[in-house]
C-alpha cells in the first residue's frame, strides 16, 4: 500500500473546525449581530389595541337571555316537583294515621252541624252586610270574634280567631 497524499485525505467535520461543533465561526462573532437585531426590535413602535370582552351571561348584563330563562324554568320545575312529592308524602302520612272510619250516623251529624254553622254564618253575614250608617256590633262564636262598624260610607269588619286577625274595609256608598 502506498501512502496517501494530503490531497486525497478528506477532512472530517470534527477535525476541520478544530474539534468544535457549530458553524465554524469564532465564538463571539454572533454577539454583535444579536445586539443589532435586539436594538432594531426595540426601536420599532409597538402596536396594541384595547381588549374587549363581551359578557355572555344575562346575569351579568350579557345578551344571551335564553340560558337564564332555561335555568329559571328548570329551577321552578324542580321546586314544583319537590313540593308535589312533599305534599303527596304528607297526604299519605295523614291517610295512614287516620285509620278510624266514621259511621254513617256520625257522618250525618257532621253534615247537619256543617249546615247549621253555614246558616248561622249566612245570617251573621247578612246582618253585617245590611247594616246602616252608624250601626256597630260584635258577634262571638266558637272562639271567633267578629266586630263591625258602619260609619262614614265605610263598613269595617274585623274577624279574630286563634290563628290571627283579618280586617275588611268595604265602601257602602251611603
Amino acid at each position: 500500500m502506498s501512502p496517501q497524499s494530503s490531497a486525497d485525505v478528506k477532512p472530517t467535520p470534527a477535525t476541520s473546525r478544530g474539534g468544535r461543533r457549530g458553524c465554524g465561526c469564532p465564538r463571539n462573532r454572533h454577539v454583535p449581530l444579536l445586539a443589532v437585531t435586539l436594538a432594531c426590535l426595540a426601536a420599532m413602535p409597538a402596536h396594541a389595541t384595547d381588549l374587549v370582552y363581551v359578557l355572555q351571561s344575562p346575569s351579568f348584563g350579557g345578551s344571551n337571555d335564553t340560558a337564564l330563562s332555561r335555568a329559571q324554568l328548570e329551577k321552578s320545575l324542580v321546586q314544583s316537583r319537590d313540593a308535589a312529592r312533599e305534599a303527596a308524602a304528607k297526604a299519605a302520612a295523614a291517610a295512614a294515621t287516620s285509620t278510624t272510619t266514621t259511621s254513617p250516623s256520625q257522618t250525618f251529624v257532621n253534615t247537619v252541624t256543617a249546615q247549621i254553622t253555614a246558616l248561622v254564618a249566612r245570617s251573621i253575614a247578612d246582618k253585617i252586610a245590611g247594616s246602616k250608617d252608624g250601626d256597630a256590633g260584635t258577634v262571638v262564636a266558637n272562639g271567633a270574634t267578629i266586630t263591625y262598624v258602619n260609619a262614614d260610607g265605610q263598613l269595617n269588619v274585623t274577624m279574630t280567631t286563634a290563628e290571627g286577625t283579618t280586617t275588611l274595609s268595604i265602601p257602602t256608598g251611603q
